[in-house]
């Protein structure tokens, strides 16, 4: 389905992995959003077991949608980063890809968790799984700066990014919304984004809190964002916990571009990892996207994707 040109563009990292001749369709974060059609937004969702992973993948390609896969360890922990399994995640993404007779393009995303700055046992251990999943063949890599003070928000994400934007993978910072009121943290988020841009860290998604943590202010604090921000940069939310699903009708028609590392499978599948049957659960998860990428204006985009995407 995919034309050679096309899965050139696969990031080096994942094509050493893969190899030359491989079709699994994993791309970077950057060409998925690149292609993205106009009134739709790439679904970056965490998977709380691999049989979601086969099911997930049928849907969006039934579907026609580019989409996303993610990896969120919950603490900057040695012992939790190693239990995150980077390698598994990757391989059983590229398994279920060449199970499906036409796979739609994808991403897989490490969620770093927040350190507050560049000293201590946690920031080294998220140094060393950054770097761990780049190597398995990760494309896309965000980094929590919340724990930071404006101060040490560049270093920490200069000092655990500096091989993901040597290899021109997909970076987005996550950034906190300080302040009492809708006005200071609008100030805060536009000072922190202005500090980084200044330092040329410059990711391809600001994530922003969501209404789940923010409140109905997040919706106009994303319009007021994205005007400052320079082209191909642009603006995501981790999760629609607060979105009920006709809100999501909602979200086509604002300026965010993402839902990264969006949550949905592990609430609607608390108990995934002591689930018997595994087919069922690709099943419950195969129905589950169809209705998120619906909902989210992804369906028949992968047409447009691969026009504009050809051209680079």
């Amino acid at each position: 389905m995919l034309g050679e040109r096309i899965l050139r563009l696969r990031p080096t990292n994942a094509m050493h992995q893969l190899g030359v001749t491989s079709r699994v369709p994993l791309f970077n974060l950057t060409h998925l959003l690149d292609g993205l059609a106009q009134h739709s937004l790439l679904w970056v969702t965490g998977i709380p077991h691999p049989a979601c992973l086969p099911g997930v993948l049928r849907a969006a390609s039934h579907l026609a949608s580019p989409v996303g896969f993610a990896l969120k360890p919950l603490a900057a922990d040695p012992d939790v980063l190693k239990e995150a399994k980077p390698a598994a995640l990757f391989h059983a993404a590229v398994q279920a890809a060449e199970g499906i007779q036409r796979p739609v393009p994808f991403c897989l995303h490490a969620e770093a968790p927040a350190v507050d700055g560049l000293d201590g046992m946690a920031f080294d251990a998220v140094r060393s799984f950054v770097g761990t999943c780049v190597q398995v063949g990760y494309t896309s890599f965000g980094v929590d700066l919340r724990a930071c003070d404006e101060d040490r928000a560049v270093e920490v994400a200069r000092g655990l990014l500096g091989p993901v934007m040597e290899l021109e993978l997909g970076v987005s910072l996550r950034l906190a919304a300080r302040g009492e009121d809708l006005s200071s943290r609008a100030d805060s988020l536009d000072k922190q984004i202005r500090n980084l841009l200044r330092a040329e860290m410059t990711p391809r998604l600001f994530v922003i809190d969501a209404p789940a943590e923010l409140g109905e202010e997040a919706w106009g604090m994303v319009a007021d964002l994205q005007a400052g921000l320079p082209q191909g940069c642009g603006l995501a939310w981790p999760s629609l916990r607060s979105v009920d699903r006709a809100g999501t009708r909602g979200l086509c028609d604002s300026l965010l571009v993402a839902l990264l590392a969006e949550d949905s499978l592990e609430r609607r599948f608390p108990d995934a990892q002591s689930l018997a049957d595994p087919a069922r659960l690709e099943a419950l998860s195969y129905f589950e996207a169809l209705d998120m990428i619906e909902d989210l204006g992804g369906k028949q985009a992968l047409h447009r994707w691969m026009q504009q995407v050809g051209q680079i």
